[in-house]
C-alpha cells in the first residue's frame, strides 16, 4: 500500500547552511584568538568568508533551490548573512 506522501521541505540544505555558518564563525574566532591584533587573522577571516560563500552557493545549486521563499532558500540566505556579519569584526579589528 503506497500512501503517496511527499515531503518537499528540504531541511538538509538548511542544516548544511547553518553548519557552514557555524564552521566559519568557529574558525574565524579561533584565528582571532591565536593571532590577536595580527594581519594574518584578517586574511584568514577573509579567506574563510570567500570559502563559506562559495560553499553556500554550491549548496544552493546542488540542492536545486528555486526561490528564497523556501526552507532551504531562507536557511542559505540567513547563513550567508551570518557569515557576512561574522566577518565585519574581524576586518575592522
Amino acid at each position: 500500500m503506497e500512501s503517496g506522501f511527499s515531503n518537499r521541505t528540504d531541511w538538509l540544505a538548511a542544516t548544511l547552511a547553518f553548519m557552514i555558518w557555524a564552521a566559519h564563525f568557529t574558525l574565524a574566532w579561533t584565528a582571532s584568538i591565536v593571532f590577536p591584533d595580527a594581519p594574518v587573522a584578517r586574511w584568514i577571516a577573509a579567506a574563510l568568508t570567500l570559502v563559506s560563500f562559495a560553499g553556500l552557493f554550491a549548496l544552493w545549486r546542488w540542492r536545486g533551490v528555486e526561490t528564497a521563499f523556501s526552507v532551504a532558500g531562507l536557511g542559505i540566505l540567513l547563513a550567508a548573512g551570518g557569515v557576512a556579519y561574522d566577518t565585519v569584526p574581524a576586518l575592522i579589528g
